[in-house]
């Protein structure tokens, strides 16, 4: 059985993939800080254009695209309600 410190040394070698999540807003790519089944999170508004947003959850080798219906909210909101589709 490895001791303690072999182990915490193996899991600090270890590469990471880290996720990325996108929303494209017609040509502009935007960045949220995260996703919900109903809503968009961004730091700062994204004064969104289109009526229809397509959100994309990179891991690895996978990259699960999904559409969403932008529902109706204040121009200056960062959280953004939304209806996938």
């Amino acid at each position: 059985m490895p001791r303690p410190a072999q182990v915490a040394v193996h899991l600090t070698l270890q590469d990471w993939e880290y996720a990325s999540l996108t929303v494209t807003d017609g040509p502009r790519r935007l960045k949220p800080t995260h996703v919900a089944s109903d809503r968009v999170h961004f730091t700062e508004p994204p004064r969104l254009i289109s009526s229809t947003i397509e959100i994309i959850l990179r891991n690895g080798d996978e990259e699960p695209r999904h559409d969403a219906m932008v529902l109706p909210h204040e121009p200056g909101a960062r959280r953004i309600p939304i209806r996938l589709v």
